[in-house]
């Protein structure tokens, strides 16, 4: 039989690092508890106390009132109703097992009942063919029954005799057994022959003491396994659901004092005998009631201990660490308050964590000036890149109107096209709220449109459309992906629609970390994409190589694309947003 072992498992705040969680999983080491270490040392300090007082245990014994045979007769009698409870328990755990194995499996179910069952060794449950269906201990020596009654729908329980093992040192043990008469199946627990009480039985009632179950015709299950009209004719003698004291002869004559009762609903009479004669049983001493006094004691300072370790260290300290906490996931205004009843040290922490809090929200706050003041130069750059782009359009404008070549104003266009589009980038950025990174729907949306104003494509009755997935483009790949765009766009407009066409820019991510551009048309093509050599082609190469990436160009059937593939970096979130106090000052 197989036990599937199950593992418990914790959850832990996904923000802590490894060597964080390592550390505070300290705390949850309990004996490194303070209480418990005040308690150790409390339970030394009484010890000398309490060897004294086990050691003047005997005299004060020796002094009772109690012979020893009147004591040994209440051991015998506590013994049986030990013995009898713990049968009993051994009934109400049969009763319970069915349901309990059921709901939890065997090997839970089993587990549990026996740690219920501190005396019992085993648990067998047999369906009604008298196959083990369960069996806690999986590895168990065959297990029979000596003598054993049958069971019927009247008798369901019985407690027998048995063997375990097959050899004639077999060990012998005491079974109880219930039939589940609806489901068929048999729930067995195994007692060892001695109840575990060997060792009690020797020291206080002496090395010939036994323990006796018999049923209620005399016949003997352990022990006095003698004649059983002999046991029925001093069983005779006790009352019903009543323990008795009286004394038998054995088979060899000597005499023997007997502790008996007969419990109803075993159906069985548990018997501790032992030898009338108390020479040889040793003085029987009871140490609890003089052992008392230093462990109530001990109780009553661990307990100080409890509630003072409480007020003065664990809830201060506990106040502390949750502040810390608070503090490093951001919220620097977090201060320790602690109450009068905490100790002077843990005050004295709680004063110096506040005063480096103080600081470090100083030493923050610069840092956070420096930050938007480096924030809002750098936009203030990009503003007015942006805005000296735009002069020098406005002069090339100028010159455009007095140039009287066409080749001359077809350069100035082109240079104006392409100056717009690195004003377009420096306007994204200083419009981002991250300055290391451009959104890329809205920086092709408005690139595409000045291309469209600048090329007169509306007047060509051309269409240019886009369609842009949205990620994030870094300041370094902006100018020359949207120079490549403006190239791809001039070029499809003066060699490839005529009028009436169109133009389609499409930017994609096909896998992480790769972005894909094309500029497609629906022209007349070029034919073979390898005899392309004009400036705008040698541009859109150098602007691949820069970006380390790759260009081709596939003939449409009609028209042609141009495609740029290139990898791409992943720019993680900026850490401050302008204004960084003003967002703090917001979430709080």
């Amino acid at each position: 039989m197989t036990v599937q072992p199950t593992d418990d498992s914790f959850q832990v705040d996904d923000t802590l690092t490894s060597k964080t969680q390592e550390f505070l999983a300290l705390d949850t080491r309990w004996w490194q508890s303070v209480r418990v270490r005040f308690g150790v040392l409390l339970a030394l300090a009484l010890f000398p106390w309490l060897l004294v007082t086990a050691l003047d245990a005997r005299d004060v014994f020796d002094r009772s009132r109690l012979s020893q045979s009147e004591l040994a007769d209440v051991i015998a009698a506590n013994l049986v109703r030990e013995i009898g409870r713990t049968l009993e328990a051994g009934r109400l755990g049969l009763d319970a097992a069915s349901k309990v194995i059921a709901d939890r499996g065997c090997a839970a179910g089993s587990d549990e009942v026996l740690a219920r069952l501190d005396d019992y060794e085993t648990l067998i449950v047999e369906d009604a063919d008298g196959t083990a269906s369960c069996l806690n201990p999986p590895t168990l020596a065959p297990l029979s029954l000596v003598r054993p009654d049958p069971l019927d729908e009247a008798r369901p329980f019985r407690i027998e005799r048995g063997r375990v093992g097959t050899s004639s040192e077999s060990d012998h043990v005491v079974v109880l057994q219930l039939r589940d008469w609806t489901s068929g199946q048999t729930y067995t627990l195994v007692l060892p022959e001695d109840f575990g009480r060997r060792d009690l039985l020797e020291s206080a009632l002496g090395n010939d003491a036994v323990v006796a179950l018999t049923k209620p015709d005399g016949t003997g299950i352990l022990g006095m396994d003698t004649d059983p009209e002999e046991n029925a004719a001093y069983r005779a003698r006790i009352p019903a659901d009543q323990e008795a004291l009286f004394d038998v002869l054995d088979r060899n004559g000597d005499p023997r004092r007997v502790a008996s009762r007969f419990f109803d609903d075993l159906g069985i009479y548990v018997t501790v005998g032992r030898s009338a004669r108390l020479d040889g049983i040793a003085s029987v001493i009871n140490p609890y009631t003089a052992l008392l006094l230093p462990v109530l004691a001990w109780l009553v300072g661990f307990g100080l201990i409890w509630a003072g370790t409480q007020s003065m260290l664990l809830t201060p300290i506990r106040k502390v660490r949750r502040t810390a906490r608070q503090f490093a996931n951001g919220r620097f205004g977090s201060r320790v308050q602690l109450s009068g009843s905490a100790a002077a040290e843990v005050h004295g922490l709680a004063n110096s964590f506040n005063r480096m809090a103080i600081q470090i929200e100083e030493r923050e706050s610069r840092i956070e000036d420096n930050l938007d003041e480096k924030d809002t130069l750098m936009r203030e750059i990009h503003h007015r890149v942006k805005n000296n782009l735009q002069i020098i359009i406005s002069l090339l404008n100028m010159q455009e109107r007095k140039a009287e070549s066409e080749d001359a104003i077809t350069a100035i266009s082109e240079t104006r096209t392409r100056i717009n589009a690195i004003a377009i980038v420096h306007r994204g950025l200083y419009e981002s709220p991250d300055l290391r990174r451009i959104e890329s729907e809205p920086f092709v949306a408005r690139l595409v449109s000045a291309m469209g104003e600048s090329l007169g494509l509306k007047e060509r009755d051309i269409a240019l459309s886009h369609a842009v997935e949205a990620c994030h483009l870094s300041a370094d790949n902006a100018i020359p992906i949207a120079l490549f765009i403006v190239e791809a766009i001039s070029n499809a407009a003066q060699h490839g629609v005529e009028r009436g066409g169109s133009i389609r820019v499409e930017i994609e991510q096909p896998e992480p970390g790769r972005l894909r551009i094309e500029v497609r048309d629906d022209g007349r093509g070029v034919g073979d994409a390898a005899s392309m050599r004009g400036i705008g082609t040698k541009l859109m190469k150098g602007f691949a190589r820069q970006l380390s990436g790759t260009l081709d160009f596939a003939d449409n059937n009609p028209g042609l694309t141009a495609r740029l593939s290139l990898p791409i970096d992943t720019i993680p979130e900026q850490p401050f947003q302008v204004s960084r106090k003003k967002a703090r000052a917001s979430s709080d």
